[in-house]
């Protein structure tokens, strides 16, 4: 299968940054998927269905509009409590409250009508399901993605979210050392999230708002206990990642080294040069 920068494949995006990104979004979905019955809205190549059944979902439907990612995904990632259908997000092909949890990662803004989307959403998800959303944030990372159809902000994403599920907070995903998730109790208690950061050996000091992907996690009825979400994915604690991605990872610690090292030569000269004058 050929990689046309619309659905991530594992095997050719391994030593890409997207690979981690993709799989860490899965990675921090499994806290709410045992023994329920899941859906995997525009699924692409299966890779995150397969792990959410390997991790003790009850029954996990992946859908996606493309026959060839379908095929790949029964070829690649077939599980015995998998079931990969062809269909279209707008119009789901499942009857009214099918789904305890509905996962739709980096979807909404490939669809030509989001609202409809989230109508479809809400119709087969139960009163009591869980609805994990995820979107880039365009106040942050450049809009250059032909396959987007709509731009998600912080606020503009809150917002429309909102109309749909009463009842929902944002996760705020950035790519660092690894992959982490702050929900808004955290970030809005400074101290606790310095203390938080410090204990997990990250410095992580960006404003919500400046978070590169946003995740909504929304519920129709019963509000969301906020301190039960695991807000973090770290590498040493995922067995998921291979060789590649830790060598991936040891080029950013690399790379923060020499720019660690380049910023002490340049305060060093600018010394040096106030001395001799």
């Amino acid at each position: 299968m050929e990689f046309t920068g619309e659905r991530m494949i594992p095997e050719v995006n391994r030593d890409d940054l997207i690979y981690l990104q993709h799989i860490s979004r899965y990675l921090f979905a499994l806290q709410f998927v045992k023994d329920k019955k899941v859906l995997d809205v525009a699924s692409g190549t299966g890779y995150g269905t397969k792990l959410i059944a390997e991790h003790g979902a009850k029954d996990v439907f992946g859908v996606d509009i493309d026959l060839l990612s379908i095929k790949y995904s029964i070829d690649k990632f077939f599980h015995k409590r998998s079931h990969f259908i062809v269909g279209d997000a707008l119009y789901l092909p499942f009857k009214d409250n099918s789904f305890e949890v509905i996962i739709a990662f980096e979807t909404i803004e490939h669809v030509d009508n989001p609202e409809r989307f989230l109508k479809e959403i809400s119709r087969i998800l139960i009163s009591k399901g869980i609805f994990l959303c995820s979107t880039p944030n365009t106040d942050v990372l450049p809009e250059d993605n032909p396959f987007h159809k709509i731009k998600f902000t912080y606020k503009s994403f809150k917002e429309f979210i909102n109309r749909f599920f009463p009842q929902y907070t944002l996760v705020y995903q950035n790519s660092m050392l690894a992959e982490t998730f702050l929900v808004d109790t955290t970030i809005s208690k400074q101290k606790e999230t310095e203390q938080f950061m410090a204990q997990n050996h990250l410095l992580f000091r960006q404003p919500s708002n400046n978070s590169q992907f946003l995740i909504a996690i929304a519920k129709k009825d019963e509000e969301i206990d906020e301190n039960s979400i695991t807000q973090m994915i770290t590498l040493k604690e995922n067995l998921i990642f291979d060789k590649t991605i830790k060598g991936l990872i040891n080029q950013i610690k690399e790379l923060e080294a020499k720019l660690a090292l380049t910023k002490a030569r340049k305060k060093k000269t600018s010394f040096i040069s106030r001395l001799l004058k």
